[in-house]
């Protein structure tokens, strides 16, 4: 049989002895001639029905390949190894019997806690590294591989200064059935899960909870289960387990001290980028067919039980189909997710004032642009690597144009967030103005993908759709007007903004041009150009449109101004030292009214440019985990299944949706909104920079005072007055809206007040729909109160005399005054009102068109009642309609004339 081009023979390695120590499985030191050179490595022995099968042994060979291509010499190399004879023509001799681990040059590992402290300085610093050391050694490097690739298992016989080995539980998200649980740990996220904070945090990390990682005290840290709250279980164990728990870092501190150290910071972004740039698909697919061939994945060499497990656990990676299929494709298809999880991350990745431990960081733009040394090192790096390890392979070798074009793509797709808010933002001045100019005019907002979405992966999906916006609606101003003149301005400028915008990040990877870029950078300039003095002059400078089209244009400026791709390459850092990466941004205190402003307006701003299906996710995810995430809690919070009903059947904007939801609270800090507030906030600070907002989130600020940011987006929500009594203006149209309650009352009125008038007859086939309708609230009103224990004198003819004296409106409303604040007549004719209301849009579905009738359509008397007959006889409607005066036909003789009068 033809073993692959690079797996080896167990015949030809020269077992010296076997290993006792941290592995699970057999492993001995072998000697093996590689290149015509004598070398020491590792065979690790297979255990098909135990913790190291035939699939786990290849996954960890291909991981060393995929380390190899960022982390070069520092990373151990991998092979298959084979039994049998390569001049035996039996096949069935020939299978996997382990792996060999080649040894690093110099590698000497870290020490464990117990281990005895060397005395010299040096080899002292070489086991139990100083900060320092660290630091002099790149640790950060080695590190952020592991992170990358999902290591669980980073113990510090694995690591050195010099490198790393033991590849057999990373992709542990994969991995794990094949390994084993560990008792009391867990279970990770069936997923790939790097995530912003623990890039920013980095290496103190805490969403992707390894078992073991060179900042934790004690193995498990942040992955041990417990019945207890995390502020008991916490010091407990971290006094006991570090003395209990076996394979615990010596010196923890030092590794946790990197998060605060500015170089270390460089180092990780160095290490990102060395990864994201030496991305050569085709390059690695080779290098993975010289260790494996066309070896299929093979899952069912897994035991019975392992294997049902992967099937049900990962149907669309373990099927019948895929395994026969290649376990190259299968390994590239493994690397993609975890590349495209990493690219999302660090490419989108917008800065910090604090990373947490006191460090600030710069956006990933802003890095690269005061960073070229970055993609310059990179360049020398991989250059180097041609020239030695594969200089007898050039099939093998990366190619440098091939880098330059991903740090291109790198370099353009870092600007995305950049230039979508500043496009988002002319959408929503053009919409402001469009608001001002038409007669219900609105702009369609663009829906695109948010950086946590696992299917991005593209920079453009991030602006969604870049179709051109228009005007559909009936002006309200003369076309010769300065406000027609800067809305068609400014639906020009967008729309050429967005052209500008899609002809440059349509480019794919290997297409991607110098001039590409020199032609996005010139077309907006001249945007700016053509469109900054007119607008400026028709939106009038005193305004505040004017002063945000200032700022748009300012920012834009600035933005083409350090997007010029071909002038960077040509800087250094040293002629980059000083220069200001961003317009200055007013830090205020979290709690400044400027700051709450920006903050409830940006909240609903950002959620109407989500796909209606994630928003709707984000809702069902913080009720299900968080709101009500037991039968306990949820029998005792009343919101969690109607707030997802109203969900699943709205078909308003997110923003609307997320306004009634807010606004239909009890209480503004409810426990719903609460984790509303608390869960979203992160997500949209990931697309929105509020320096204040991101630092008090990261240092526990905004949970102290997370009331305050709650009561403020659900006062939004309702479009409550400010306290100095102006009407604020927003677009929330919802039961529980000041807006909202108004057009459902006006709405209702109106409609009373289209019924032929009310008529006091005893007959029903003689009454009209009016009076059959107040005639039977009124009975129903009279039977429960026949039943009721506490005596109260009837309201029917007081009710009736009304509506027979008085004009419909003008009864309905006096009605509604006349009673209590518990009045059972009003409800009763309330509800009967609204539900024959509903009949009609039954009959004319066309009504629901009308925002007043839709609102009373979507009215649930279970849900909505008690709010509105809490403001039956207090809202401003019915004041008014108290002294609706109609002129009305009143006969006053037994002819067919009549005599008009006031009623």
């Amino acid at each position: 049989m033809r073993i692959p081009k690079k797996a080896l023979r167990e015949k030809s390695l020269t077992k010296e002895k076997l290993i006792s120590g941290d592995s699970s499985h057999e492993t001995w030191l072998v000697r093996y001639i590689e290149n015509n050179e004598l070398k020491s490595g590792f065979f690790k022995k297979l255990e098909p029905d135990g913790h190291f099968p035939e699939l786990l042994a290849k996954m960890s060979v291909a991981t060393s390949s995929f380390k190899a291509s960022f982390q070069g010499s520092r990373s151990a190399k991998e092979y298959l190894v084979f039994d049998g004879d390569d001049d035996n023509d039996d096949n069935n001799n020939d299978k996997i019997v382990g792996i060999l681990s080649g040894a690093l040059k110099d590698f000497k590992s870290f020490n464990f806690a117990y281990q005895e402290k060397p005395v010299d300085g040096s080899e002292k610093e070489q086991v139990i590294p100083s900060k320092q050391t660290l630091i002099e050694n790149n640790t950060m490097e080695i590190l952020f591989g592991r992170l990358f690739l999902g290591d669980d298992d980073p113990h510090p016989h694995n690591l050195g200064l010099k490198g790393d080995i033991d590849f057999d539980m990373f992709w542990y998200w994969f991995v794990i059935y094949m390994k084993g649980t560990r008792p009391g740990i867990a279970l990770p996220k069936n997923r790939v899960n790097l995530t912003v904070l623990d890039y920013e945090r980095f290496p103190c990390v805490k969403d992707s909870t390894p078992y073991h990682w060179p900042t934790y005290t004690h193995p498990g840290q942040e992955s041990i289960t417990s019945v207890l709250p995390d502020v008991v279980q916490k010091p407990i164990l971290s006094a006991t387990l570090p003395s209990v728990l076996p394979k615990v870092y010596a010196a923890p501190d030092q590794f946790a001290s990197l998060a605060a150290d500015p170089i270390a910071q460089e180092q990780k972004v160095m290490a990102a980028l060395k990864i994201l740039l030496t991305y050569q698909p085709e390059v690695l697919q080779k290098r993975l067919i010289d260790l494996f061939d066309d070896l299929t994945l093979n899952y069912t060499s897994l035991p019975p039980l392992v294997r049902a497990k992967y099937e049900e656990e990962f149907p669309h990676l373990c099927n019948e189909k895929t395994n026969k299929s290649s376990f190259v494709n299968f390994m590239m298809s493994m690397y993609q997710q975890h590349y495209d999880n990493l690219y999302r991350v660090v490419v989108f990745y917008m800065g910090c004032e604090n990373n947490g431990f006191g460090v600030p960081l710069l956006g990933t733009s802003s890095e690269l642009y005061k960073k070229p040394s970055f993609y310059k090192n990179i360049a020398k790096w991989l250059r180097n690597e041609n020239d030695t390890t594969y200089a007898n392979e050039p099939e093998n070798q990366a190619n440098l144009n091939a880098l330059k074009n991903r740090y291109h793509q790198v370099w353009r797709d870092s600007y995305t967030l950049k230039l979508k808010a500043l496009r988002d933002d002319a959408i929503n001045l053009t919409s402001a103005i469009c608001k001002l100019a038409t007669k219900n005019g609105k702009i369609e907002k663009p829906v695109s993908k948010e950086i946590s979405d696992d299917s991005l992966i593209s920079a453009l999906q991030l602006f969604g759709s870049l179709e051109n916006i228009s005007v559909n609606a009936e002006l309200c101003v003369d076309e010769e007007t300065l406000l027609y003149k800067a809305l068609m301005l400014l639906v020009d400028f967008t729309n050429k903004f967005q052209q500008t915008i899609k002809n440059y990040y349509e480019k794919k990877c290997d297409d991607l041009t110098d001039v590409d870029n020199h032609n996005f950078v010139r077309q907006l300039e001249q945007l700016c150009g053509d469109y900054e003095y007119e607008l400026m002059e028709n939106l009038a400078q005193a305004t505040t449109p004017a002063n945000e089209f200032v700022r748009i244009i300012r920012e834009l400026k600035q933005c083409v101004q350090q997007a010029n791709f071909k002038v960077h390459l040509l800087t250094t850092d040293e002629q980059m030292r000083n220069v200001h990466t961003s317009i200055d941004k007013e830090v205020l205190p979290l709690t400044h009214a400027k700051v709450i402003k920006q903050y409830k307006e940006a909240f609903f701003q950002w959620v109407d440019y989500l796909p209606a299906e994630t928003f709707n996710q984000y809702i069902f995810d913080i009720i299900n985990k968080k709101y009500a995430p037991n039968m306990q809690l949820l029998s005792m919070r009343k919101r969690a299944q109607p707030v997802k009903d109203y969900v699943l059947k709205s078909t308003e904007s997110n923003s609307n949706k997320l306004a009634y939801i807010l606004g239909s609270s009890n209480d503004d800090e409810g426990a719903l909104n609460t984790e509303i507030v608390r869960e979203l906030t992160p997500i949209m600070l990931q697309t929105n920079y509020m320096p204040s907002v991101i630092s008090a989130n990261k240092d526990g600020r905004f949970e102290q005072n997370i009331t305050i940011f709650v009561k403020a987006v659900a006062s939004f929500a309702r479009g409550e007055n400010d306290r100095g009594g102006q009407r604020r203006e927003n677009e929330f149209i919802h039961l529980y809206s000041d807006k909202g309650i108004e057009l459902f009352f006006e709405t209702m009125y109106e409609w009373v007040g289209t019924l032929p008038p009310y008529k006091r007859v005893t007959l029903n086939a003689q009454k009209n729909r009016l009076t059959l309708l107040v005639d039977e609230a009124l009975k129903k009103y009279e039977a429960k109160l026949r039943f009721s224990f506490i005596w109260s004198a009837s309201r029917k003819e007081e009710i009736t005399t009304c509506f027979r004296d008085k004009n419909s409106r003008m009864a309905l409303a006096l009605t509604f005054i006349a009673g209590s604040d518990t009045s059972t007549a009003s409800q009763h004719l309330f509800i009967d009102i609204v539900n024959e209301i509903k009949q009609d849009l039954l009959k004319n579905p066309g009504l629901k068109k009308n925002p007043g009738y839709n609102l009373i359509n979507s009215f649930s008397e279970s849900e909505n009642k008690d709010f509105y007959f809490e403001r039956l006889k207090t809202c401003s409607v019915t004041e008014k309609m108290s002294h609706y005066m109609e002129i009305k036909p009143k006969v006053t003789k037994l002819s067919d004339e009549a005599e008009f009068t006031l009623v």
